[in-house]
């Protein structure tokens, strides 16, 4: 999660973090400057944390413009592809830049603060795919050019940097 804060930070002044499960041993490892919002009903899923993070941003006195939503667990889609969102999302054209899937959009996503009343009414594990599917018309994606793997476990992590960093150099594994 450290490493998706810090790209995240590369890319947004405000970083906000939605914990739930095993709060109390990440919140440590996060920096101060970071805002952390814990949701206690963590266990109902993506779209209940998603939906518990926008209604504090709503109840700001300066509401979010935009909401960028990401996950720390895909530490590979950092500042270059968030840049690549948000430079498409700044040209005013789409009310949805999230990441490509194929047939289909995810988060990374970045969602016009229009959308923020939708995105707090989420209660499930299916996250915002639901909003992106009945704007698709305002939605676009880019591609993740092969890094958005999903990793859960710190050795699976290891495992795919060390891949990553034997692509980068043209090395082959052993």
């Amino acid at each position: 999660m450290g490493h998706a804060i810090q790209e995240a930070k590369k890319v947004s002044e405000t970083v906000s973090v939605v914990l739930g499960a095993h709060a109390d041993t990440i919140q440590n490892s996060i920096s101060p400057e970071v805002e952390i919002i814990f949701n206690p009903e963590w266990g109902k899923g993506m779209g209940n944390s998603i939906s518990r993070g926008v209604k504090h941003l709503m109840e700001k006195d300066q509401p979010a413009l935009e909401v960028l939503i990401m996950l720390g667990d895909q530490p590979f889609l950092g500042a270059v592809h968030l840049r690549e969102l948000l430079d498409l999302f700044n040209t005013g054209t789409y009310k949805i830049v999230g990441t490509s899937y194929g047939e289909s959009l995810g988060v990374p996503a970045i969602f016009d603060g229009s959308l923020a009343g939708e995105l707090s009414l989420l209660d499930r594990d299916h996250g915002a795919r639901h909003i992106i599917e009945k704007h698709a018309n305002l939605a676009v994606g880019v591609v993740p050019k092969g890094k958005e793997m999903d990793l859960d476990t710190l050795e699976a992590y290891d495992r795919a940097l060390k891949l990553d960093e034997e692509s980068s150099t043209g090395e082959e594994g052993t």
